[in-house]
C-alpha cells in the first residue's frame, strides 16, 4: 500500500471498497472463530446442561444474624419518618371484568414494569353481560375485595420491592441462565416475604391475627400452635426466620411457582439473547466463568433477601435490624424439567442465531404488562413501610 501511487486509488474507489469488505470479513471471520470456541464449551459451563449452578449448601451459618455492619452489631435507631416509610407513585390501570377476562389463564393486581421503571396496579370495574346472576354478584364481591385500599397497599409492597431487586441489579447479566431463571423466582419470594413481614408488624402492633386476611397460613398456624412466639421488643429467633424463609419459599412453589413459569420463560430468553455480547466478552476474558457466576448469584440473593424488621425499645421507640434471610434458606429454589430443557436447547443456539435473536430482543418492544387493559385511569400515591433494607442504605448515602 506504501509504495502504490495515490492516483490509482484516486481512479478505483472501488479497490478500497472491496479491501474493506474484505476487512468486514476478516472480523467476521475472526469474531466467529471465538464464538465457535464458546460455543463449543457453553454445554460444560453453568449456561448449559448442569442446573445446578453453584455449590453452596443451605442454609447458610444462622448461628446468629446478619446485623447491618453500619450499625457496628447494634441495632440501627431509626428516627426521621422518612426512613421508616416512603411514599410510592403507581399508575392505575382500568380493568373490565367481563366474560373474555374471565377466560384469561393469567390474571394478576398489577406489578412493576422494569423496561418503564414503574408500577401499575389495576382498578376492576364489572361488565354483567352474558353472566348469570351468581357470577355478577361473585365478580362484583371480587372487584370491591381487589380495589379495597389494603389490599393495594399489601401489592404496592410487593411490586416495590420488584422495584428495589431492579435498582440492586438482581436480574443484570453476569451469572448464568439457569441462574436467572432461579432469580426470576426469587424475586417473587423476596417480594411475598416484603408482605408478611408487613402483615407481622401489623398483627405485633394489634395482637390480632386478623389482620393476615387468611394470607400465609402457615405462619398464622405456627402463632396458634406455639411454635414461635413473634416479639415486637425482641430480635426475631432462628425459628421463626427460618420459618419466614422456607415457608414463603414453599408457599410460593406450590401456588404460584407453575403459574409464572410461562412468564420467566420468556423473560429468560429476552435476557439470555440480549446478553449475547456479554456473553462473548465473558470466553474472550478467559475468567472462570462458573466461580464468576456463583459468586455473583449468591451475591445477588444476600441483596434480595436482606430486609429490615423493626423493634420496639422499653421507651417505646423503634429501632431496625438487618436480616439476611439467606442464612436461613434450607434449600435453592429449582425449575421444572421442561423449562430446563428448554434453556437447553437455548444455548445451543449457533453464532449466527445468537447474533440474530439478539437483534430481535433489542428490537423488540414488548413485554410482560402490568395489566392486561392499558386505559389509565389515573395516578394515585401510597405510604408504605420502608423494609428493603439495601434501599434504605442507598438512600441514607
Amino acid at each position: 500500500m506504501e509504495n502504490e501511487p495515490k492516483k490509482n486509488l484516486n481512479k478505483t474507489p472501488s479497490r478500497g471498497l472491496h479491501k474493506k469488505n474484505l476487512r468486514r470479513l476478516a472480523d467476521g471471520i475472526v469474531v466467529g472463530s471465538v464464538f465457535a470456541l464458546f460455543c463449543n464449551t457453553v454445554l460444560n459451563s453453568p449456561q448449559g446442561t448442569s442446573p445446578v449452578d453453584y455449590k453452596t449448601k443451605f442454609p447458610l451459618n444462622n448461628t446468629e444474624l446478619n446485623i447491618s455492619a453500619k450499625s457496628a452489631g447494634k441495632t440501627v435507631l431509626l428516627t426521621k419518618a422518612s426512613e421508616n416509610y416512603t411514599p410510592v407513585k403507581y399508575n392505575v390501570d382500568t380493568v373490565v371484568i367481563d366474560t373474555a377476562y374471565l377466560k384469561r389463564a393469567f390474571h394478576t393486581f398489577g406489578g412493576y414494569v422494569s423496561e418503564v421503571k414503574a408500577i401499575s396496579l389495576k382498578h376492576f370495574v364489572v361488565d354483567t353481560t352474558g353472566m348469570s346472576p351468581t357470577q355478577q354478584k361473585a365478580q362484583k364481591l371480587l372487584a370491591q375485595k381487589f380495589n379495597n385500599k389494603k389490599r393495594i397497599k399489601s401489592t404496592i409492597i410487593h411490586e416495590v420491592t420488584h422495584s428495589f431487586n431492579d435498582e440492586i441489579g438482581l436480574k443484570a447479566f453476569g451469572i448464568g441462565v439457569f441462574q436467572f431463571a432461579k432469580i426470576c423466582c426469587h424475586d417473587e419470594i423476596s417480594a411475598t416475604i416484603s408482605q408478611l413481614l408487613d402483615f407481622r408488624q401489623q398483627y405485633l402492633e394489634t395482637n390480632d391475627l386478623s389482620v393476615f386476611k387468611g394470607n400465609f397460613k402457615f405462619y398464622t398456624d405456627a402463632i396458634k400452635e406455639g411454635r414461635i412466639k413473634p416479639d415486637i421488643t425482641q430480635i426475631p429467633t432462628s425459628t421463626e426466620l427460618a420459618l419466614i424463609m422456607n415457608g414463603s419459599k414453599k408457599h410460593w412453589q406450590e401456588t404460584l411457582q407453575n403459574y409464572y413459569e410461562k412468564a420467566h420463560m420468556q423473560m429468560t430468553k429476552t435476557w439470555y439473547n440480549k446478553s449475547f455480547f456479554y456473553r462473548l466478552r465473558e470466553r474472550v476474558e478467559g475468567k472462570n466463568i462458573t466461580r464468576k457466576h456463583n459468586e455473583e448469584y449468591l451475591k445477588r440473593l444476600n441483596l434480595c433477601y436482606s430486609f429490615n424488621i423493626p423493634i420496639k425499645d422499653k421507651d417505646g421507640i423503634y429501632k431496625s435490624v438487618n436480616v439476611n434471610f439467606v442464612k436461613f434458606m434450607d434449600q435453592d429454589i429449582d425449575i421444572s424439567d421442561n423449562f430446563k430443557e428448554n434453556l437447553r436447547n437455548l444455548c445451543k443456539t449457533s453464532f449466527r442465531e445468537g447474533y440474530q435473536l439478539y437483534k430481535k430482543a433489542l428490537k423488540a418492544t414488548e413485554y410482560v404488562q402490568a395489566a392486561e387493559a392499558r386505559k389509565v385511569k389515573g395516578e394515585d400515591t401510597i405510604i408504605i413501610p420502608q423494609r428493603n433494607a439495601h434501599f434504605i442504605k442507598q438512600k441514607s448515602r
